[in-house]
C-alpha cells in the first residue's frame, strides 16, 4: 500500500472513530450558543505530573464526572496558546479556571467539573477555554466552547483532544478553528462506550498512540519503542513487520489509538515520518523525532499523542490514563 492510500485509510478510520465518539467542533472564536450536540460525560480527582491544577470555577455542585483536555491546537501550523479551562459559561461574569495554563503539547490534570444550578436529573456539563491569562470578563468574545457531557449514571471519564480545523476557521479570535473530539475512557455516554482500547495483557502495560492532529499530513507515521520494530496489535494487515500507526478495530472496539503492549518499566518512545512512496524497512526508520521517556506499569495504559507543526517537527504528548 502506498503512502497516499495508507493516509486515506488513516483519515477514514479517524473520522469513523470521531463519529462514534460524537465528535464535535466549534470554530467561531465566540461562546457557543448552547450545549454542543452529541453530549458526553465524565467523574474524581487528578494525578500528579500533568499541567493544569484543578480549581473551583462554578457555584454548582461537583459532578460525578472526570475530564481533562489534551492541547494540540496549532492553527496555521503554529503552536497554539496555553489554555485556561472553565466549567461555567462565560457571558461577562467573573470566574476561576478549573484548569490553568495547559500548554500546547500537554495534557491537563483530570478535573471534576461542576453541575450548573438547576440541572436535569441527568446533568449536563459544558467546558470552555480562553488563552491562558485572559480575563473572562474583558475577553469574553474570545471564549471557545470545548464540549458538553451528560451523565447517564455511569460517571464516565473523558479526555477532550483539542486540534485545529484550518478548513473551518470562520472566526478571528485567538481560538478560531479550535476543534475537539472526545475519548471516553470510562463509562457509557450516549452510545460512546469505554474502554478506548482493550485492557493490557496480563503482566504488561500498553501505549496507546493517537495521530488525530496529523490526520491530514502527507506521510506515514511509525512508532519506535526503544529499538523495537514490533507492529501495533491493530496495525494495518497490509503493512507487516513495521510499527505503522494505523487506527482500527480490535476485539470489537473501534479505537482511534494504535495499541502497543509493552513490558513494565521506562521506555524511550519516538516517532518516524516516512514520506517516500516505497514501504520502509525497520533499518530505514532512523530519523526519529520527539523522543520521550514513558514509564509504563503493569496493567495500566499510557496515551501518547503525535503532534507537530510539520512532518519535520513531530512530538509526543504523554497522558497516562487513570484507571
Amino acid at each position: 500500500m502506498n503512502t497516499s492510500a495508507r493516509l486515506t485509510a488513516v483519515c477514514v478510520a479517524a473520522l469513523a472513530s470521531c463519529l462514534l465518539a460524537a465528535c464535535s467542533s466549534s470554530s467561531s472564536g465566540h461562546p457557543a450558543a448552547g450545549p454542543p450536540t452529541g453530549r458526553l460525560t465524565s467523574g474524581p480527582h487528578s494525578p500528579p505530573g500533568e499541567s493544569g491544577a484543578p480549581s473551583s470555577s462554578s457555584s454548582g455542585s461537583l459532578a460525578q464526572m472526570r475530564m481533562r483536555i489534551v492541547n494540540l491546537f496549532d492553527p496555521k501550523s503554529v503552536a497554539g496558546p496555553a489554555l485556561d479551562v472553565y466549567d461555567v459559561r462565560l457571558t461577562g461574569q467573573k470566574a476561576t479556571p478549573i484548569a490553568t495554563n495547559v500548554a500546547y503539547g500537554s495534557a491537563s490534570a483530570y478535573f471534576i467539573p461542576h453541575v450548573p444550578s438547576g440541572s436535569l436529573a441527568q446533568p449536563i456539563v459544558e467546558i470552555y477555554a480562553l488563552p491562558a491569562g485572559a480575563d473572562p470578563v474583558a475577553d469574553k468574545a474570545d471564549v471557545q466552547g470545548i464540549g458538553g457531557a451528560q451523565d447517564d449514571g455511569s460517571h464516565p471519564q473523558i479526555s477532550w483532544v483539542l486540534t485545529a480545523d484550518s478548513g473551518n476557521a470562520l472566526g478571528t479570535g485567538p481560538l478560531a478553528g479550535l476543534s475537539f473530539s472526545p475519548r471516553v475512557e470510562k463509562g457509557d455516554s450516549q452510545g460512546t462506550k469505554a474502554p478506548v482500547a482493550p485492557p493490557a495483557p496480563a503482566g504488561q502495560g500498553e501505549i496507546l498512540v493517537d495521530t488525530t492532529s496529523l490526520a491530514g499530513a502527507n506521510g506515514g507515521l511509525y512508532l519506535m519503542i526503544d529499538n523495537s520494530c514490533v507492529p501495533p496489535l491493530n496495525g494495518d494487515p497490509k503493512t507487516k513487520g513495521v510499527p505503522y500507526l494505523f487506527n482500527g478495530d480490535i476485539e470489537g472496539i473501534s479505537t482511534s489509538y494504535s495499541i502497543f503492549p509493552t513490558t513494565p518499566g521506562p521506555h524511550q518512545v519516538s516517532v518516524v515520518a516516512w514520506t517516500q512512496s516505497s514501504e520502509p524497512t525497520c533499518t530505514q526508520l532512523t530519523a526519529r523525532q520527539g523522543t520521550t521517556s514513558i514509564d509504563v506499569t503493569a496493567g495500566n495504559q499510557v496515551e501518547a499523542y503525535v503532534h507537530g507543526t510539520s512532518l519535520t517537527d513531530l512530538h509526543l504528548a504523554i497522558a497516562p490514563l487513570v484507571q
